[in-house]
This record gives C-alpha cells, sequence and structure tokens, in this order.
C-alpha cells in the first residue's frame, strides 16, 4: 500500500516508539504514586513537558496533556467560554472549523445560553478580519479559528486576528492540529491552541493544550478530564496510546482479576468485623 494521507494521521516514528517503549514494559508506574516506581513515571512526564515548552517557547506549566485534538479543543472551549461566567455569553467560530470545535460551541447554543457568531469564509477558505472585528461584542467571550484547515490546508491570518482580539479584550483559541510540525507556530500570538500528536509521527490518544498563564478553565469539564488541573493530578506516561492493548490485556487475565477481587472481599469482610468489636 502507498499511504499519501498525512493530513489525517501519521504512522509513529522509530523516535517516538523506542521513547516510549520503556513505558510500555517495565516502566509501568503510576505518576501520582510517591514510590520509586511512581516518581520514575512522573519524572519523564515533567521531562516531555519541558522539552514541548521548550519547544514552543512556553512556560512548562502552560502544556496540559490530554488524550488528543478533540479533547483539548473541547477543554478550550468549554473552559474559557464559560470562565467566570452563571451561563451564557458569546462565541465566535467560523462556519469551516472541524467537529471537535463546531459540536462543542454548539453544545453551548443549544444547552448553555450562548450566543454564536458563525463566520463566512472566502472562496479561497479565510475568513474576513473585518467580519470578525465588527462580530466581536462586549459580552464575547470567546473566538476560536483554526490555524489550518483539516480538509483544505487553508492558513488563516492568525496574526491580524490575534490584533483583533487583543485589541478587544477577547480571549483567542485556535485549533493547530493540522499546523503543527508543517508550518512555524507562534504561541504568542493566542490564549490557548490544541495540538494531537499522531499528525506529527506520535502515538494515537495523545495530545496536548497550550493554555496561557494566568487563565483557569471553568472546572465543569468532561468527566474524565483531570490533567487541566495545575499542578496536574492524572496522568498517562505513555499517552494512552496503548489504551486497546490494555484491554486485551485485561480480557486475558480474568482468573487474576477474580483472585484479586475474593481478596478485596475478604479484607473487607475482616475490616467490618473489626469495626462491630
Amino acid at each position: 500500500m502507498i499511504y499519501l494521507d498525512y493530513n489525517a494521521t501519521t504512522p509513529l516514528c522509530d523516535a517516538a516508539r523506542d521513547a516510549m517503549l520503556p513505558y510500555l514494559e517495565r516502566r509501568f508506574g503510576n505518576p501520582s504514586s510517591v514510590h520509586a516506581a511512581g516518581r520514575e513515571a512522573r519524572a519523564a512526564i515533567d521531562n516531555a513537558r519541558d522539552k514541548l515548552a521548550a519547544l514552543l517557547h512556553a512556560k512548562p506549566n502552560e502544556i496540559i496533556f490530554t488524550s488528543g485534538g478533540t479533547e483539548s479543543c473541547n477543554l478550550a472551549v468549554f473552559g474559557l467560554a464559560r470562565r467566570r461566567s452563571a451561563g451564557g455569553g458569546h462565541i465566535i467560530s467560523a462556519k469551516t472549523e472541524h467537529h471537535a470545535v463546531l459540536n462543542t460551541v454548539e453544545h453551548l447554543e443549544k444547552n448553555e445560553n450562548f450566543q454564536v457568531t458563525w463566520l463566512d469564509v472566502s472562496r479561497d477558505g479565510i475568513i474576513d478580519p473585518d467580519q470578525l472585528a465588527s462580530a466581536i461584542r462586549p459580552e464575547t467571550r470567546l473566538v476560536s479559528i483554526m490555524t489550518a484547515n483539516n480538509e483544505t490546508g487553508v492558513l488563516q491570518p492568525m496574526r491580524e486576528i490575534s490584533q483583533i482580539c487583543r485589541e478587544r479584550g477577547v480571549l483567542l483559541h485556535t485549533d493547530m492540529v493540522q499546523a503543527f510540525g508543517k508550518v512555524s507556530v507562534d504561541l504568542s500570538l493566542v490564549d490557548a491552541a490544541s495540538f494531537a500528536a499522531h499528525k506529527f509521527y506520535g502515538p494515537k490518544g495523545a495530545g496536548f493544550l497550550f493554555l496561557r498563564s494566568g487563565f483557569a478553565p471553568e472546572q465543569k469539564m468532561l468527566p474524565r478530564l483531570r490533567e487541566w488541573q495545575r499542578p496536574p493530578s492524572g496522568h498517562c506516561t505513555i499517552g494512552r496510546a496503548n489504551r486497546s492493548a490494555r484491554h486485551g490485556c485485561a480480557m486475558n487475565s480474568g482468573r487474576e482479576f477474580r483472585r484479586t477481587f475474593r481478596m478485596q472481599n475478604k479484607t473487607a469482610r475482616t475490616l467490618r468485623g473489626w469495626q462491630t468489636r
């Protein structure tokens, strides 16, 4: 097979595979644990965060690991739109955004009393900066415009978009999933940016969000999301890339699970017996 659809996904490169393998095998500690295995895993995550921050000219605490581009977009749009809001507000986005942003904004519009302005694009797929400027209101909480379109590859004028948002004091999020690794990115232009590792030779099921220091997203977020907290409280050392493999291992270890379950029940009964004495 000749594979040409690298905008959809890329193969895992050797460097990424070699970096992950130890944490798929012997270095499997929980990064939140205080013992040696946990500290070793935590050190690997901190090292990865430091390297990403240096590469992007960001601060380490501005890098939030997620399960991919969709979760990164969800976190940015939900969190920043709801920030300091009892409900409602105004959001601006483009009709050509990825569904990770489209569906999130539509949810806020339909379920949380937000008003949305959907920007048109030209025949070349580019938004009109003048339309953006005129669409901003006093109650506008967030503008979300992707840097590079996932279907057409069109690049939006992010510097001009950023200037408009800065002058009007509006937060700006951009979906950089398709842009990173292909064109230079400047995070000084935005307040939040979303990324997915599988677009640049990393594993699927891993991504990150850049969130500028000083912004804390609204805590009413996705149920499984914990990495956004500062400092992070929940981690996945290998970026959840081996989720399917772990499920297979769990199914094949039913005997061990049942043995552990019986031991837990026995311990619980013993503890209850002590409590009644």
